[in-house]
C-alpha cells in the first residue's frame, strides 16, 4: 500500500463495485492524478452534494414521464444520464477500464445539456442545478 492509500484509509468505507475496500483503495489511490487533484474528502462530500440534487430532480421528470406529463424527448436524455452514469461504477470501478473515462464524459455531459435543455421551459429550478 502506498503513503498516500493510508493517508486515505478513512474515506470511504466500502465500494460495492470492488471485492474488498482495501483492494479499491489500494487501486484508486495508485493512480496517477495531477496535482491539483482534490483529496479524497472533498471527493466525497462533492459527490454526497450532487447525489442529493440528482436524484430528486431525475425522480420528478420519472415521475411526470409516467403520468405522461413529460414527452419521451424530455425523459429520455435523463433516462440515459442515469445509464452512463450507472455504467460509469461498473466500467471505470470494477473492470477498471480507465481508457473510457474521456467517452463516458463526454456521453454524459452531451446527454445532461440535452436534458437539461429539455426542461429549460417547464422546470427552471431543475435547469440552474
Amino acid at each position: 500500500i502506498s503513503s498516500k492509500a493510508k493517508e486515505h484509509k478513512g474515506a470511504c468505507k466500502a465500494c460495492p463495485m470492488s471485492k474488498s475496500y482495501g483492494e479499491f483503495r489500494e487501486w484508486y489511490h495508485g493512480l496517477n492524478k495531477p496535482k491539483w487533484w482534490p483529496p479524497v474528502c472533498i471527493i466525497k462530500i462533492v459527490w454526497q452534494i450532487l447525489y442529493h440534487l440528482i436524484f430528486p430532480t431525475f425522480a420528478i421528470i420519472f415521475y411526470e414521464a409516467y403520468q405522461g406529463e413529460t414527452p419521451l424527448e424530455v425523459w429520455l436524455p435523463f433516462a440515459i444520464n442515469l445509464a452512463l452514469n450507472l455504467s460509469w461504477l461498473v466500467l471505470i470501478f470494477k473492470f477498471r477500464w480507465l481508457k473510457l473515462q474521456p467517452l463516458l464524459c463526454i456521453l454524459m455531459n452531451v446527454s445532461l445539456y440535452i436534458a437539461a435543455e429539455g426542461v429549460k421551459e417547464k422546470h427552471p429550478i431543475i435547469y440552474n442545478l
